[in-house]
């Protein structure tokens, strides 16, 4: 098995940072929003959700932005001040002594999370074609890894100190800040780069930019729906498995867990070796289906045992977001590949705002005593709607012809060799 180079395990660290400081601090910031406001846990509710939407919304803004800047100023130079902004919003978070501050930090946290466009640029740059699907595959387990470490470290430390998850989170982004400050070289030469366009920016824009080939575009709407249904899902797990099967807070970390392990284990090993049996785009096609069935199934279990002999589909959905990446980094177009990758993040990050309010509002409204029929299992349904709708722009954008435009690849890796000559330079 190949093993991540140098550079590639500093950008997968950058990823699980990003993903483990969201859920790092989930446990514990609405015991933060108590302490700061001295209100019990039933009156912090529009607080908290506010919090959560600030951030969402930051990262939304800032996705498109940060990843065209990486294509005029280089990665290196926006990777490092995102990892540096993180810094500061957790050193923000612990320090809090009111709200104003505190939004303040989640909203700079919100534009510190969007770091994943370019530092995923930056590994289109240095990857052969036929490596991307296996680095953004470990991308994706590191993300998931992420999102199983966070919530177990934070609740642990917040035991202790509802401030001192923050504290941890600063420390690793410092240590990370300072080993890509010495060691990690810049991926884009300057004769590769772009002049920075304010409109290409905008965040909305990469829905209906004209600079977008059709195959693009397509695909790019389809990541938007497919996100929505994930976002609705992972939202309402603990209400359903609640409502469904009565299961107590150890019954649902275990589940968590089980699935975080199954997801990690499909981006790192199953997604990459399927991609490159099947080709990406049967890839793509084959993993939106796996996830239409997985989340209808989910819907329909009625006891919990159900539910983890459903999971191993888990494994066949997880190729969905490799394979999108891949394709979309070899297109050829007048668009820079960190500008491709941040409308990516953009986009996801747009539905993060919108699919756990929908999911959350369908849940209640087919759960609740006045549902015309109850239905627990109605956001999974909804999930398994959206990959339908996400499904059909896949086949649209492959039926346009864009994926033929593999074969005119422009982005020029550097050789593995010479990659790690120039991390053991430690050129700034």
């Amino acid at each position: 098995m190949a093993w991540p180079a140098k550079t590639e395990t500093f950008m997968l660290f950058t990823t699980l940072l990003d993903s483990m400081g969201f859920g790092l601090i989930g446990p514990v910031l609405p015991r933060l929003v108590e302490q700061i406001t001295g209100n019990p846990p039933s009156a912090i509710g529009q607080t908290y959700g506010l919090l959560n939407a600030a951030y969402a919304m930051a990262a939304f803004l800032c996705a498109t932005g940060l990843g065209h800047l990486s294509d005029r100023f280089g990665r290196r130079p926006v990777i490092l001040l995102a990892i540096g902004g993180g810094l500061v919003n957790y050193v923000l978070s612990a320090l809090a002594g009111d709200l104003g501050l505190l939004f303040l930090a989640r909203i700079a946290g919100g534009v510190c999370g969007a770091s994943a466009a370019p530092a995923i640029a930056y590994i289109a740059d240095i990857t052969t074609p036929a490596r991307r699907p296996l680095v953004f595959g470990w991308m994706g387990a590191a993300f998931g890894l992420g999102f199983i470490l966070g919530p177990t470290l934070g609740g642990l430390l917040g035991d202790i100190d509802p401030r001192l998850p923050f504290w941890t989170a600063a420390g690793l982004s410092a240590v990370n800040f300072l080993y890509g400050w010495l060691f990690v070289p810049e991926s884009l030469p300057p004769e590769r780069r772009t002049s920075f366009d304010l409109k290409r920016a905008n965040p909305l824009a990469p829905l209906w930019s004209r600079c977008y080939a059709p195959f693009v575009r397509s695909l790019l709407v389809g990541v938007f729906l497919y996100a929505i249904g994930q976002a609705a899902m992972q939202t309402t797990w603990v209400l359903f498995v609640q409502q469904r099967f009565g299961w107590t807070e150890g019954d649902i970390g275990l589940s968590l867990a089980a699935f975080g392990v199954i997801w990690i284990t499909g981006q790192a090993w199953a997604a990459p070796a399927m991609i490159r049996r099947l080709g990406e785009s049967a890839a793509l096609i084959v993993g939106q289906m796996a996830t239409v069935v997985l989340y209808l199934a989910f819907g329909l279990t009625e006891h919990g045992w159900q539910l983890y002999a459903v999971m191993p589909v888990v494994s066949v959905a997880a190729m969905t977001g490799p394979a999108a990446r891949s394709l979309l980094a070899r297109q050829e177009g007048r668009v820079g590949q960190g500008e491709v990758q941040g409308a990516v993040t953009g986009v996801t990050n747009l539905a993060a705002i919108f699919g756990p309010m929908l999911g959350a509002w369908i849940f209640q409204y087919f759960t609740g005593e006045t549902a015309p029929v109850q239905i627990p299992g109605a956001a999974f349904f909804l999930g398994g709607l959206f990959a339908v709708l996400s499904l059909l722009c896949a086949v649209r954008a492959l039926a346009s012809g864009g994926a033929s435009s593999a074969a005119s690849e422009t982005v020029h890796p550097m050789p593995l060799s010479s990659r790690d000559d120039l991390f053991q330079q430690g050129e700034p």
